[in-house]
């Protein structure tokens, strides 16, 4: 029997102003370490998504 792979996305609807820049950092941040993103990789996402 095959090993179906899990899914792995999120998403989150936020208005485009800066208040709101540290809620998608956060989100992001979560979402990375559920699915066991190493550290280093984890920060290099959160400059793009910050």
């Amino acid at each position: 029997m095959p090993v179906r792979a899990c899914a792995k996305h999120g998403m989150i609807a936020l208005p485009a102003e800066e208040r709101w820049v540290r809620t998608a950092r956060l989100f992001a941040a979560s979402l990375l370490a559920r699915w066991d993103v190493v550290p280093e990789d984890r920060d290099s996402v959160l400059l793009i998504v910050g």
